[in-house]
């Protein structure tokens, strides 16, 4: 937990100080090693949701009880080696996440504080002052709405950090892309863009990239907080890990039964399958453009139905072609950062017209 001097304009929806969850590097070997994660759990986008949400963990700190002040964490951030090889040794961070915008607001409405901004810049000054000041090698990333918040924050991170010289973003489960919520029948989604009613809400213009909002027309620089913008602007390497098929959003963005994503697309209609196959060659269509049109990004782009995998059994069991999501992660990591995104490019195939042992999936 910061302390208010710490936080200092950095507070979450209640006003209390943010906090963070740190494991310290396993050896004197990997002190300058670090992965920074951004906590997801969805937003806020007017008064009354956000007056709700800041009498729960995700939008107050005072509300986190007490088995939440002690966090056990999976994939990306797992402490075994025979799950996270390859960065299970490095300071690993999770930043817990309480303003409902993806860490971008800026501004109060009567008693609520819409300050992402100040409360990632917050946690990330807390950090430096821990090591990540003199950090060489950063994993920066987040899951689901801090997968996006990471998306949009990717190069303000990059050049904070003096020392670094390996960086990269992994954004989990966080590409809300064009399309999705103007036109889907979701009720959530619907009535109007939800992303722009997210930025007007919490004024989040001062979090996007200068070179996104160059781009915009006069009223659409909302469209900045679009992942698929955001990533499309940014300089850093970024690595998009998400489903075509996410859980989340075909319930919630794109109104689809639950009951046939839960049953691993074994209780679909055939009406339902084109469908899912249309939404994923369109996912597909929008991470080539936005993602894997820049050197030194990758992808991993699966059709299980899940979401938020890289925190979960997904980072190791999700596999596109025998190649589990953290060897891709790896091996994109370890390449030169401009390496041809393509070569980095784990895409998923569509589910099949007639099911085969009992599902859909491929």
């Amino acid at each position: 937990m910061l302390t208010p001097a710490e936080a200092g304009a950095g507070v979450c929806l209640d006003g209390s100080p943010p906090a963070l969850y740190y494991v310290a590097a396993k050896s004197a070997a990997y002190n300058a090693s670090w992965v920074v994660m951004l906590q997801g759990g969805g937003w806020c986008v007017d008064e009354a949701s956000c007056a709700e949400r800041s009498r729960t963990s995700l939008g107050s700190t005072a509300q986190l009880a007490a088995k939440q002040r002690s966090l056990r964490v999976g994939g990306i951030l797992h402490g075994l080696a025979l799950r996270n090889p390859d960065f299970h040794a490095f300071h690993r961070v999770l930043l817990h996440y309480c303003d409902g915008g993806s860490f971008t607001g800026d501004r109060d409405v009567g008693a609520l504080h819409l300050r992402g901004r100040a409360v990632l810049d917050a946690q990330l000054r807390r950090l430096e002052a821990m090591g990540l000041s003199d950090a060489e090698r950063v994993l920066f990333g987040g899951f689901s709405a801090g997968g996006l918040g990471a998306s949009v924050h990717a190069d303000a991170v990059r050049a904070r950090l003096r020392r670094v010289r390996q960086f990269g973003v992994l954004a989990a489960s966080g590409f809300f892309w064009p399309g999705a919520g103007a036109t889907a029948p979701s009720s959530r989604w619907s009535s109007g863009p939800f992303l722009q009613r997210l930025y007007d809400f919490h004024r989040s213009g001062g979090s996007l990239h200068p070179n996104c909002l160059m781009q915009q027309p006069a009223g659409g620089m909302w469209r900045c907080l679009y992942a698929s913008e955001a990533i499309a602007a940014a300089r850093a390497p970024i690595f998009v890990a998400h489903s075509a098929l996410d859980t989340w959003q075909l319930v919630n963005v794109w109104g689809e039964n639950r009951a046939c994503a839960a049953s691993c697309f074994s209780r679909c209609d055939a009406d339902e399958v084109r469908r899912l196959n249309r939404i994923l060659g369109t996912f597909v269509d929008g991470a080539r453009r936005a993602v894997l049109a820049r050197a030194g990004n990758g992808a991993f782009v699966t059709s299980c139905p899940q979401h938020s995998g890289a925190q979960k059994l997904g980072f190791s069991k999700w596999a596109i072609g025998g190649v589990p999501l953290r060897l891709a992660l790896r091996r994109w990591w370890e390449a030169p950062p401009d390496a041809p995104a393509e070569a980095h490019a784990h895409l998923p195939c569509a589910l099949r017209d007639a099911p085969a042992n009992g599902s859909h999936n491929c």
